[in-house]
């Protein structure tokens, strides 16, 4: 499992460096610090949950699978089969266990200092101030910081001239509720520590939360020139505990925006429709294509577009499919593996990875790679379909299926390669001929087969018709 949460922690890490690109090149100098600041804490949150989602791919495939006059087959390729095995390496559990430890280092560190705000508003002194605003005075904090809903001053600021200037300061940052954009934003940083750009992003919005504040003291009549010059005045080192200081910010860069005209170039915001659809296009989970088959719309599984690109195909087979030639006596299934082992049955099941209950359509048997597949009874070939050479994909990777008499159907997957008579258009398959060879394409942690069988157009449980050979 840890290696199916590293990648997905990978695409997550993709997705926030990403959005925070665009913000970084188009959009850090707008002057609409609200909506700058509704972009910089959604799209550190919404990154979490592109990878999951499944969007559908709008192209659509025009390749054809040839029909027969036998009420060709609509098999669903929605069912992804899973090898149940554990592939992770011990290499991958100790790079996983090392990660997992600095998250702890990182949340510890988080709520040691949640801790020592809550002792520190305990030992203050409750003052009331301006429009019988609540503050809490406290001889070890330097000039000013706001946490939450509780701001604290220190004892001389109480005796400054300016101190009205920074005590509103304070309080735009509290009743906006800016402690609650970095609580969220430090919980992310501490999951994604080994990526750069959350750390930016973590400080762009801590910028941003300055400038709101900056402009809500400015709102209130006080001079602009004055404030700017409270600004340089202000010779402070922010405490490492506080989370939101009246210093804590660059001083120059605040002096610069609030000098800065309205600066609302609304095209800069316009672009980011298509730039949103385009990351999810390229980072959510199983896109879908959908395909035009004569007339029919078969939907297929097609795996993560960015991480592995499909070059997902139909070989077209030749000649009209008949069963004329073929054993109309009664059906007796074969299994299609020699000494075959059951890894993962058929029906509901706890899926691996969305750890949901889903419906698992066949049977998968555990075999090496390269183990010879059979053909489960006679049949005539009606579809084949290949994912090229990496193998890795989501969904059924390389299958065949074949159709029987008596209306039943035998699709078998995650195959490694076909037989060369078979990919060259070889139509009529006899009972134990060898089709393919076991792999683990498609959706797979491990080599096995992936086994199917319909009757009638209805999924059945493959275990109550096959018989060893």
């Amino acid at each position: 499992m840890s290696n199916e949460w590293m990648i997905y922690l990978l695409k997550v890490s993709s997705v926030q460096a990403i959005f925070f690109l665009f913000y970084h090149l188009l959009l850090r100098k707008e002057t609409t610090w609200h909506v700058r600041r509704g972009y910089l804490l959604t799209t550190l949150l919404i990154s979490w949950r592109i990878p999951l989602i499944e969007f559908p791919h709008l192209s659509t495939i025009q390749e054809k699978i040839p029909t027969y006059s036998q009420n060709t087959i609509e098999w669903e390729y929605w069912e992804e089969p899973i090898q149940m095995l554990s592939t992770n390496s011990p290499d991958i559990d100790w790079v996983f266990n090392i990660y997992l430890a600095f998250v702890a280092l990182m949340l510890i560190k988080m709520l040691i200092s949640v801790v020592y705000v809550l002792f520190l508003k305990a030992k203050s002194k409750k003052v009331e101030t301006y429009q019988q605003q609540v503050v809490y005075i406290h001889p070890s904090v330097h000039l000013a910081f706001t946490w939450g809903r509780w701001v604290f001053l220190s004892p001389e600021l109480l005796e400054k001239q300016e101190r009205r200037e920074i005590i509103l300061h304070e309080f735009v940052h509290r009743n906006q509720g800016h402690t609650i954009d970095l609580i969220l934003s430090e919980i992310v940083c501490a999951w994604l520590w080994f990526n750069p750009f959350v750390f930016f992003h973590f400080k762009a919005i801590k910028e941003n939360h300055e400038y709101l504040a900056d402009q809500g003291v400015l709102s209130q009549g006080v001079d602009e020139l004055s404030y700017q010059q409270l600004l340089l005045n202000t010779a402070f080192k922010t405490s490492f505990w506080e989370v939101h200081g009246f210093g804590n910010s660059t001083i120059k860069k605040r002096i610069k925006m609030i000098n800065f005209s309205n600066n609302k170039n609304y095209w800069k915001w316009g672009l980011l429709l298509p730039y949103s659809l385009l990351i999810l296009w390229l980072f959510s989970n199983n896109p879908i294509v959908f395909a035009q088959h004569k007339g029919e719309t078969h939907v297929e599984q097609l795996g993560d577009s960015l991480f592995t690109k499909i070059e997902n195909h139909f070989v077209e087979r030749k000649g009209t499919g008949s069963f004329e030639s073929l054993n109309k006596g009664e059906l007796d299934f074969i299994f299609p593996l020699d000494n075959p082992e059951i890894s993962s049955g058929y029906g509901y099941r706890k899926h691996p990875f969305t750890k949901k209950k889903k419906f698992h359509k066949g049977v998968d048997f555990k075999a090496p790679k390269g183990t010879p597949v059979y053909a489960v009874e006679d049949g005539v070939v009606i579809a084949i379909s290949t994912v090229g050479a990496d193998g890795k994909k989501k969904g059924y990777g390389n299958f065949i299926v074949i159709k029987h008499a008596s209306g039943y159907h035998s699709m078998y997957a995650q195959l490694e390669k076909f037989q060369e008579d078979v990919l060259k258009g070889k139509k009529e398959i006899k009972k134990g001929t060898q089709i393919a060879t076991v792999g683990s394409s498609g959706q797979s942690t491990g080599p096995h087969l992936h086994f199917e069988v319909k009757k009638d157009g209805e999924n059945i449980d493959p275990m109550t018709v096959l018989k060893k050979k």
